[in-house]
């Protein structure tokens, strides 16, 4: 039995392709449809997944990619009941709970703590690491205009856009003119570091190189590891001469994901299971 499981919502997902890659036992959130059955309230949901999944997850390192489930034939089941896609997640909990460790912990938005919105990850990492350097911002609340006088060249932008930093694509009309969110407009060479387990693995440059000092980089993953219970996961990071500014952490992979030296991280950690994670269950 393989010691690693991932369940997934997204067939193009970078862990679930190295886990089918290297015969990892990789679960799309669909193939539970017919273990699911809706209930009449307090239960509302029932996910009864038999011996046969348990047994898959028992024991093993559970890999949660559940990040959302647009798109998912679980989402439109949901929908079609009436049923809070929340519900989901809670039901799925169960399942998680019998692997030995968890990559991703479960919250009742789903994977809540690494999908924070741009403030509230810098709070949650600055809490981890004092020292850290994140953006200013300005915030406001309705359709006041947020006081930008401390910020030093400000640009608007939506508090769920962790990688457009140059030309901010995803505001919206109602979010440019309603709680207003302001940043200052980075400085530097973005790189984007990216880890596997609390051990920084190495960085990602999108547009050309730079020197970055790999203790701050150390410093910083096992900040986000703590802050955002992730153990794997990828950061942007500014650099300049003076310092290495953390600007958002986002659990996808994406951004690296065609690094050959990643797929290779990969298909390492999803081959070597067992307790000891960020989040032991």
């Amino acid at each position: 039995m393989s010691r690693t499981v991932v369940i997934h919502a997204d067939h193009l997902d970078p862990v679930a392709l190295r886990a089918l890659a290297t015969g990892v036992p990789a679960i799309h959130i669909d193939e539970l449809i017919p273990v699911m059955e809706v209930q009449p309230w307090p239960e509302v949901l029932r996910l009864s997944p038999g011996a046969h999944l348990e047994s898959l997850f028992r024991g093993t390192k559970v890999v949660n990619r559940v990040f959302s489930l647009e798109g998912t034939q679980v989402e439109r089941f949901l929908a079609e009941h009436g049923v809070d896609a929340r519900w989901f997640h809670i039901r799925l909990q169960p399942l998680l709970a019998l692997g030995v460790s968890l990559c991703h912990d479960t919250g009742t938005r789903g994977v809540s703590r690494c999908l924070a919105p741009l403030n509230v990850q810098w709070f949650e990492l600055e809490r981890a690491l004092p020292e850290a350097n994140t953006p200013d911002f300005a915030y406001s609340f309705g359709y006041e205009e947020p006081d930008l006088s401390r910020i030093e060249d400000p640009m608007q932008k939506s508090v769920w856009s962790l990688f457009d930093w140059r030309q901010e694509r995803q505001l919206d009309d109602e979010e440019r003119r309603r709680h207003q969110f302001h940043v200052s407009r980075p400085k530097g060479v973005p790189v984007i570091a990216w880890f596997l387990g609390r051990d920084y693995n190495g960085i990602h440059f999108p547009r050309g190189s730079v020197e970055v000092d790999d203790a701050v980089c150390g410093q910083l993953t096992r900040a986000a590891a703590q802050a955002f219970r992730a153990e794997a996961g990828e950061m942007l990071l500014y650099v300049t001469d003076e310092a290495v500014t953390f600007h958002a952490f986002s659990p996808y992979l994406r951004s690296v994901a065609v690094d050959t030296a990643v797929q290779d991280a990969l298909d390492a950690w999803l081959l070597t299971g067992g307790a000891g994670g960020v989040n032991a269950a």
